[in-house]
C-alpha cells in the first residue's frame, strides 16, 4: 500500500468482522478480486481524489464520518469505512467498519451506516482491541 494504511474492524476477541462478512456473504473469487482491486486503489489515492473519482461516496446520511466504497459486480458491495479515525484527517488511513451490500438503493443490513458509526466510536475508545491490519480478501 502506497502511503496509506488499511485497517479492519474486529471484535473484542480479535475476530476480523470484515473477513467474517466476506465469508458469510459467500463472495465469489471475482467479487473478492474486485474488492481487493478497489481497496488497493483507495490506498493509492488521497481522500479528495477518492471522492472525486467516485471510488468513495459519502458521507452517508447523518453519519458524517462514514463513507461507502463502491464495488459493482454480480452483487453491489458497499463496505463502509471511515478516515482514520484516531487522528481524524491527519491519520493517513482508512478503517473498514462494516460489510454491506446495496439492493435497489437500500443497504443490507438496513442499519449499516448507523452500525458503522457505532463501530467507529468503538475504535476511538479502544483502538488496540477494535482494529487489525487489513487482510486481503
Amino acid at each position: 500500500m502506497v502511503g496509506k494504511c488499511l485497517w479492519d474492524f474486529c471484535s473484542g476477541r480479535q475476530e476480523n468482522l470484515i473477513q467474517r462478512w466476506a465469508r458469510d456473504e459467500r463472495l465469489t473469487s471475482a467479487e473478492r478480486a474486485l474488492l481487493n482491486q478497489r481497496l488497493d486503489r483507495l490506498a493509492q489515492l488521497d481522500f479528495e481524489q477518492a471522492i472525486h473519482s467516485n471510488l468513495l461516496n459519502g458521507p452517508i446520511y447523518k453519519e458524517r464520518h462514514i463513507y461507502k466504497l463502491k464495488v459493482n459486480g454480480d452483487k453491489i458491495l458497499r463496505p463502509m469505512l471511515c478516515r482514520g479515525p484516531l487522528e481524524g484527517e491527519k491519520e493517513r488511513a482508512y478503517t473498514l467498519l462494516i460489510g454491506a451490500c446495496e439492493d435497489q438503493g437500500k443497504f443490507i443490513p438496513d442499519k449499516a451506516p448507523q452500525r458503522a458509526e457505532e463501530r467507529r466510536q468503538d475504535v476511538l475508545r479502544d483502538p488496540k482491541n477494535k482494529r487489525l491490519n487489513h487482510e486481503r480478501f
